[in-house]
């Protein structure tokens, strides 16, 4: 049962961030290419230019994904900062701010995974939702147990039961479960919002 959740989890993360995102800025491009072409801007040109680099992504995103290719293995830390750093190219006014510490054990592939989806999902909340300058991850290996803080400083909202995200959040919640952890996400309106991950490093036959 965890390995079928797993599995829904992943094409649903996959789904999120690889075409809905991608789709998403082809929609809003389309419109600034209709809008340069009305007020027939000198800018058309580079417009209608940038909509078909969008597009080329989706379909290569589309592509690898219908082809089940896979990214090469990587150590936690790795996944960390290469999550942090995808980030950070696609929103280049939010400075990322990352910690690592501990390390050195050897983790399984779903721990992997999981918290780099997980991260992924909360950079890519906060980047929609919190409008923020700054973003702190904190990833800390030690005592059997991983935790994971994600802390924007944008605009936070006031009750965690109605935290935005919609799917990115039900994700976040899906891998947590599939890991044995647990996941809590707290905000305080104007003052930001926090994702918090705790998980075991080592994974029973029940998450298996």
């Amino acid at each position: 049962m965890a390995s079928v959740r797993e599995a829904r989890a992943l094409w649903a993360h996959q789904l999120h961030a690889s075409l809905l995102n991608t789709i998403g800025a082809a929609i809003v491009q389309s419109q600034v290419c209709e809008q340069a072409v009305r007020s027939s801007l000198p800018s058309s040109v580079d417009e209608v230019v940038r909509l078909g680099q969008i597009l080329r992504v989706l379909e290569d995103a589309t592509r690898a994904l219908l082809s089940g290719r896979a990214e090469p293995p990587r150590d936690l830390a790795h996944e960390v900062r290469a999550r942090a750093q995808e980030f950070a190219h696609a929103h280049p006014d939010v400075e990322i701010r990352l910690s690592i510490q501990g390390g050195g054990t050897s983790l399984s592939r779903r721990v992997r995974a999981g918290t780099g989806i997980i991260l992924a999902e909360a950079l890519a909340n906060a980047g929609r939702h919190a409008a923020p300058t700054a973003i702190d991850v904190h990833l800390t290996l030690e005592h059997g147990s991983l935790l994971l803080r994600v802390r924007d400083d944008g605009c936070g909202f006031d009750d965690a039961a109605r935290a935005p995200g919609g799917l990115g959040l039900a994700i976040m919640r899906e891998w947590a479960e599939a890991l044995g952890g647990r996941l809590v996400v707290s905000s305080v309106r104007g003052r930001g919002t926090q994702v918090t991950l705790h998980a075991p490093l080592k994974q029973s036959d029940a998450h298996r």
